[in-house]
């Protein structure tokens, strides 16, 4: 039928349906429900009410969604940010998720220092949605077949906060996360702060992206030339100072102390920070400052990197005749071609794939973090020969007794004693003939045991790890301005664990304390933390909140390095005299400190 008939019809039978004047319409006039039964009439006014209480309530909430909305934005220097109330394991907290801190190092900004954003240029518009992790920096995903994953654009960070009252001023934790200074992320599950870590904690919490590998730490001088401190490299180093700027100036926004600030990272995080306590540029942007697993070898200025960094040049097909050919080369290649033009496995080894196992004999791999005298002044092991850097600082250097035993070289469980005495023979014994029988006996009687893997991960980890920070700590301690605390982790998993990349460790592996500072969010699904990982979690949390409070331990007796030091065992902090003295001396007597872990 047409639809115009069909309307025209529709108001003709509408029009004949009620007579004017009816009865119908006389009653009408008496009230609308007048003339139905009283129990009736009842029943509807019910109905009317209660719709009127749901309306009611629908708009109180809504109210109460918009307040909450407005109590989760916060103010700082570039504009209003937005963030949101998050929940894990019963706890809740505000999380404000990839704030930039700095412009995009892009294009003409790659290979330069960072630049901070300002309210006339870079800043944003309106309100600031922090409400997703941002992608991480470049890299190669090594666990996933190379996979390459981030982007360039990737000077983020985040905030976790269980309050935004300013008036609080709690302790603030900035997170460095590792990842030998090439690969990483600030989100990491599992590897970075969360919820119920801040909640239990009640500290604000920021983890900062920074560029790695190529993007972060390539040192040419070719880039140094045009560069205003003539040096290069350090880019990285320099994402993570200008971080520390922006806690410094809104941090108390987000219920955080600007004046109780602890570093803290794990491997090459607590690389990070040795490097920022030798950096005048970072000089006074923190106070206290955790560095867990670090690379205590500083070994490479920056003329001797880019030396060794000509393989870049040269694989990336910018080794070119002429300076400036070479720079416009470099400026345009995509973020693929940079990633697939570092020496991963030839000289420098930036894969680094020998560290965890026992040295071989002059290998030595090359650095990504480099003695620039700008970004890094001296090496940290030299920080006492300036006494007047840094500002006062406390510090605490940690490191696990198995390191190595995340990512093993090697895999002496199935194997004999005698596997175990052949190979150290094999690896060690081009240093000195004496040095395999004297390490192997020493050993047996240090650990009390002859178990193949404890022993072969425990030299391993005390020759690439243990004893150089021991050397590091206790050349800290003698700068004036510096409060040094060591501690080593003994406490191994309930369990053995897939922590770290789905790789299996029995002992007191790399990233052990971490993995318990931030309450095992990380871990496998099937894994549940026995009663010894939660007690374990439970006292580094108390060490390291304490610490955060009052630049030290709880423990009265946990004296300053290297009078004590901490053990973290498997109940308690037990407080020793030395850890593994006479192994470290004789390491140092046979120069293999040189061969510690670095980047």
């Amino acid at each position: 039928m047409d639809l115009k008939k069909r309307h025209l019809l529709d108001q003709n039978e509408g029009a004949s349906s009620v007579p004017v004047d009816t009865p119908a319409k006389e009653a009408d006039r008496g009230g609308l429900f007048s003339n139905l039964p009283k129990w009736k009439r009842i029943g509807i006014a019910i109905f009317v009410l209660s719709l009127l209480i749901s309306a009611v309530t629908i708009a109180v909430v809504f109210a109460r969604r918009q307040s909450s909305h407005e109590d989760m934005t916060v103010e700082t220097e570039c504009g209003l940010v937005e963030g949101v109330r998050d929940s894990l394991a019963g706890h809740s907290a505000f999380v404000f998720k990839g704030i930039p801190y700095g412009k995009p190092p892009i294009k003409d900004l790659r290979w330069k220092p960072p630049q901070p954003l300002k309210r006339d240029k870079g800043c944003w518009k309106g309100i600031l949605h922090a409400n997703k992790f941002k992608e991480p920096c470049s890299q190669l995903d090594f666990a996933h077949g190379w996979k390459e994953v981030g982007g360039e654009d990737c000077l983020y960070l985040n905030v976790w906060t269980p309050t935004l009252d300013s008036s609080m001023k709690l302790p603030v934790m900035i997170w460095i996360h590792g990842g030998s200074l090439v690969f990483g992320s600030s989100s990491a599950p599992g590897s970075s702060p969360n919820v119920e870590f801040v909640s239990s904690m009640n500290i604000v919490a920021v983890s900062i992206s920074y560029r790695v590998n190529a993007f972060g730490f390539l040192t040419l001088d070719i880039l140094s030339k045009q560069s205003k401190s003539r040096t290069s490299g350090n880019y990285g180093f320099m994402d993570q100072i200008l971080a520390l700027h922006w806690v410094k100036n809104n941090i108390v926004r987000f219920g955080g102390d600007p004046n109780r600030v602890t570093l803290v990272g794990s491997s090459s995080g607590g690389t990070s920070i040795f490097g920022l306590l030798a950096s005048k540029q970072a000089n006074g942007l923190f106070q206290r400052a955790i560095a867990m697993s670090g690379s205590a070898v500083f070994n490479k200025t920056a003329k001797e990197a880019s030396v060794d960094n000509i393989v870049f040049l040269k694989k990336s097909n910018c080794f070119k005749k002429t300076e400036k050919e070479s720079l416009d080369c470099l400026y345009n290649l995509n973020k693929t071609q940079v990633l697939h033009s570092i020496p991963w496995f030839e000289y420098p080894y930036w894969a680094m794939a020998d560290q965890p196992d026992l040295p071989t004999i002059n290998l030595f791999d090359g650095a990504l973090c480099v003695v620039d005298g700008d970004v890094v002044v001296t090496a940290p092991s030299q920080l006492s020969l300036y006494p007047t850097m840094p500002s006062k600082v406390d510090v605490m250097v940690g490191t696990t007794a198995q390191e190595i035993d995340v990512l093993p070289s090697q895999n002496f469980m199935n194997k004999t004693f005698d596997d175990l005495v052949k190979f150290i023979t094999e690896r060690l014994g081009p240093f000195s003939s004496k040095l395999p029988g004297r390490a192997i006996n020493l050993y047996k009687t240090i650990l009390n045991s002859t178990a193949p893997q404890l022993l072969y991960t425990t030299i391993a980890s005390d020759i690439r790890t243990t004893c150089p920070n021991d050397v590091l700590s206790a050349n800290l301690s003698l700068a004036a301005n510096l409060n040094v605390y060591r501690y080593v982790v003994s406490n191994r998993p309930s369990v053995p664990a897939n922590y770290y990349y789905n790789y299996y460790s029995h002992y007191s592996a790399h990233n052990w304390d971490s993995c318990a500072l931030f309450g095992f969010h990380g871990m496998p699904k099937n894994f549940m933390p026995g009663q010894r990982d939660i007690l374990f979690k439970e006292t580094i949390r108390r060490e390291f909140l304490n610490f955060f409070k009052t630049g030290r331990p709880t423990l009265q007796d946990w004296k300053k390095y290297p009078a004590r030091t901490g053990i973290f065992g498997n109940e308690k902090v037990d407080i020793a005299k030395s850890y593994h003295k006479e192994g470290c001396k004789m390491w140092n007597e046979f120069h293999l400190l040189s061969y510690g872990w670095i980047n």
